[in-house]
């Protein structure tokens, strides 16, 4: 996707959360607390539904300190630089490294690797978050809440080629309130599959 989207991202009870792509009208609901993932289209009013711990791993988690399989390793090296910044008026500690992928090679593909470089502001402070938050943010394990982050990956991809991407990421505003039920399931008359 090659331009600006805005995200609303909704949490409740520190576990459940609902992503609203405003750009693509696309929603995903993450219900930990009922091992759910859905993922539906406010225009088309369709969607799919499916086991919340398959659907992150699999779309959700792709910097995860932890993702190393037996098809992949995972170098991952985010750290504190002691330096700090300021966005939105909150102090901000600034983590950088770098997350290496690699896809290890088979009778049919070369050994295939993908760079990562990544910045990151966190919000200073004493806040905790429930480990479903990290998904909103490609699994980066930061404690408390993400100000702004900047990825750019290159690298390549067995049958896919070269990979070249960047993205840049703020957070526009925060705001604490009751958030409904209503605010955690599918409208009704959408058809989920």
């Amino acid at each position: 996707y090659n331009g600006v989207r805005n995200i609303c991202v909704i949490i409740k009870n520190n576990a459940d959360i609902h992503m609203i792509d405003e750009t693509l009208h696309m929603h995903t609901l993450l219900l930990a607390s009922q091992n759910k993932a859905i993922i539906y289209n406010d225009l088309i009013k369709e969607g799919q539904e499916f086991s919340y711990s398959a659907y992150v791993s699999t779309y959700l988690d792709v910097f995860a300190p932890d993702a190393s399989s037996s098809d992949y390793h995972v170098e991952y090296n985010l750290g504190k630089t002691g330096e700090t910044k300021e966005h939105l008026g909150k102090k901000c500690v600034v983590y950088k490294g770098q997350y290496i992928k690699g896809v290890y090679a088979t009778e049919y593909t070369p050994y295939t690797e993908v760079r990562t470089d990544l910045e990151i502001w966190a919000i200073a402070g004493d806040y905790s978050v429930y480990k479903s938050y990290w998904h909103t943010i490609n699994g980066l394990q930061i404690p408390g809440y993400v100000a702004k982050y900047t990825y750019n990956q290159n690298g390549s991809l067995p049958l896919f080629g070269k990979l070249s991407s960047y993205v840049a990421s703020e957070l526009k505003e925060m705001n604490a309130r009751k958030v409904t039920d209503e605010e955690m399931s599918v409208p009704e008359g959408y058809k989920i599959k």
